[in-house]
């Protein structure tokens, strides 16, 4: 099978060449990089340039003339990929020699797969270990890593953040399925389903999803970039003062991408979804919507808020009472 990596960058020059040169260090090489420059101001661009011609293997670059954020930029490098198994990479992490390797082992032991996705070591901004792996910082359970594997796991990946870009990698045939990309950029705390679990959540609903244990990339911590567990720790940490105002139209168009999911998954001819599983997807875009219709006026938003809590939604698909209190303040 042809591999493709599908990297997008933004002002990454700090980091990216390290990333760059773990790809080139693979005991499998890849059989394209795309690269998808998202208009950066710094060097990152004559990083890339000077990467793609010494590498020992195609490595196409595209600078884009205006932004298009992270999802949307995602969302053209892996139209550009022609390989059938399809890596997305990160500009700031490092990768092991024997990822690609490990990744293509996985697919070609199930026919049946379409998704991977690897354990990995978060390291901070020198690449030194933080004491946990991302399968750890997610509370991805071993039963709940078993319901996964054995197709069942759909309600785990829906209610919570479990599935990682950097670690993903996935069979082409189903690139048309989730094309186009949501254009969701990451903010922490935010219902708003981005492209890693868009990707993962479409093909779990119809394909097998494997997990390699094994951490294969090491998952770099800093300042500069948008999303990252270091980030999501300090943001739990400063408690209150990290919440932000109520913002409906940021679950309207949550409730928005998951009902696109749902019409990209009943327009399969076969899926593997339980029917539990589809009133679940139900559940959460009722409960986003109810979130997105809360009155503006504090009082009336009680019983909006009650019904929510009662229902057990608030619990399921937010941080139960602490975004109840929040919505109502």
């Amino acid at each position: 099978m042809k591999v493709s990596i599908a990297m997008c960058s933004y002002n990454g020059g700090r980091y990216i060449e390290a990333q760059l040169e773990s790809i080139a260090a693979q005991e499998r090489a890849p059989d394209e990089l795309i690269i998808c420059d998202d208009c950066s101001r710094d060097d990152t661009l004559q990083v890339i340039e000077g990467f793609a011609r010494r590498a020992r293997f195609p490595v196409r670059v595209i600078a884009n003339h205006k932004n298009l954020g992270t999802s949307k930029n995602f969302e053209q490098a892996i139209g550009l990929c022609v390989g059938e198994i399809i890596l997305l990479a990160d500009q700031d992490d490092v990768w092991m020699p024997q990822k690609l390797k490990r990744t293509e082992a996985a697919f070609n032991r199930h026919q049946e797969t379409g998704l991977v996705l690897s354990n990995a070591e978060v390291v901070d901004e020198r690449l030194e270990p933080l004491g946990y792996d991302i399968w750890q910082f997610a509370n991805l359970a071993a039963d709940e890593r078993r319901c996964i594997e054995d197709g069942r796991g759909f309600r785990t990946m829906l209610r919570r953040s479990v599935t990682f870009g950097i670690t993903m990698a996935f069979h082409a045939r189903y690139k048309k399925m989730i094309l186009p990309l949501p254009g969701n950029q990451a903010v922490f705390n935010s219902p708003l389903p981005i492209h890693d679990k868009w990707i993962a959540l479409i093909i779990a609903s119809v394909a097998r999803v494997g997990l390699i244990e094994e951490k294969l990339v090491l998952y770099r911590q800093h300042v500069h970039q948008q999303t990252g567990a270091a980030q999501m720790i300090r943001s739990t940490q400063q408690g209150a003062s990290a919440w932000q105002p109520l913002n409906r139209n940021m679950f309207e168009s949550a409730a928005a991408t998951y009902r696109e999911l749902r019409v990209r998954i009943a327009a399969q001819p076969r899926h593997l979804l339980h029917s539990d599983d589809l009133k679940e997807l139900d559940a959460l875009i009722t409960h986003l919507e109810a979130r997105a219709r809360v009155p503006l006026h504090r009082l009336k938003r009680v019983p909006h808020i009650v019904r929510e809590l009662g229902g057990g939604r608030y619990h399921r698909y937010a941080n139960g009472w602490r975004s109840a209190i929040k919505d109502l303040m």
